[in-house]
């Protein structure tokens, strides 16, 4: 009669029946099955009380006066994080369904990054490409932003939510390298499902070079630029409809209009 209810699921205990202590009335629960949920019952807790039994195991504290009123409740919630947890034990094993469902010979011969994130932002799988790069290592708590520059983990986090609502993004981040460097790519994400689990598969490819193109290109400008404005004589480009497509600055100031107006 020590027990309100005791099944292979849940254990609901009133402690004022018992001759044990509240603490070792949790301890010799939990001896017995350490994961079973444990819901107690008094007459009232103190917050030191409350603290010390929830840190031993206890999953739900209730006063007698408000038992009937919150049982149902607690039960709900309980059960709620048992739920949770059961789940998350399921999304750790889904690397291994993945390496039974994907080619990993086809995924590691890709000429860029590869990685699986699932809807936490969890990085769940990646190609050895990837690996190398960033160093990663498997259960280290590794969400995505860990290894996205810090001016990008904005965009990053957006481009993320945008593929788990429309099913795919694209979008160019500095990837961190364990080096310290930081590497510009072209991602692209799509979400998929897997053992009834949402996660999200993407590739991305290195575009430094294609940046380091687009920097000697603005540099290459603004030296002609640079150079064009410094003539001491009126300098100007025109279309086939004799229009205005270029001008140098000692045009715009000899004939005194602005740009906007000469265009």
């Amino acid at each position: 009669n020590q027990a309100i209810d005791h099944s292979d699921d849940l254990v609901i205990l009133d402690l004022e029946d018992l001759n044990l202590s509240d603490i070792e009335t949790v301890d010799k629960v939990k001896s017995l099955d350490p994961d079973i949920p444990l819901i107690l019952i008094k007459s009232d807790f103190s917050l030191e009380e409350a603290i010390k039994l929830v840190k031993a195991g206890a999953s739900d504290l209730i006063k007698q006066g408000e038992l009937e009123e919150k049982l149902a409740g607690s039960i709900t919630s309980v059960f709620g994080n048992t739920f949770e947890y059961e789940k998350n034990l399921k999304i750790s094993d889904l690397n291994r369904d993945l390496e039974e469902v994907l080619n990993n010979h086809i995924i590691n011969s890709l000429p860029g990054i590869f990685y699986v994130i699932d809807k936490e932002g969890q990085i769940i799988s990646v190609n050895n490409r990837f690996r190398e790069l960033i160093d990663y290592k498997p259960g280290d708590g590794n969400h995505f932003t860990k290894f996205v520059a810090e001016e990008d983990v904005d965009a990053s986090v957006q481009s993320f939510l945008t593929t788990l609502k429309y099913s795919a993004s694209e979008v160019e981040l500095r990837i961190k390298t364990k080096d310290g460097d930081k590497i510009p790519y072209l991602l692209s994400g799509i979400t998929t499902t897997i053992n009834n689990e949402t996660i999200m598969v993407g590739t991305g490819v290195d575009i430094n070079d294609r940046k380091q193109t687009e920097k000697d290109l603005l540099n290459e400008q603004a030296f002609i630029d640079k150079t064009l404005n410094s003539l001491p004589v009126l300098f100007y480009v025109l279309d086939e409809d004799m229009n205005y497509i270029r001008v140098n600055q000692y045009f715009i100031d000899r004939l005194g209009y602005s740009w906007e107006e000469i265009q």
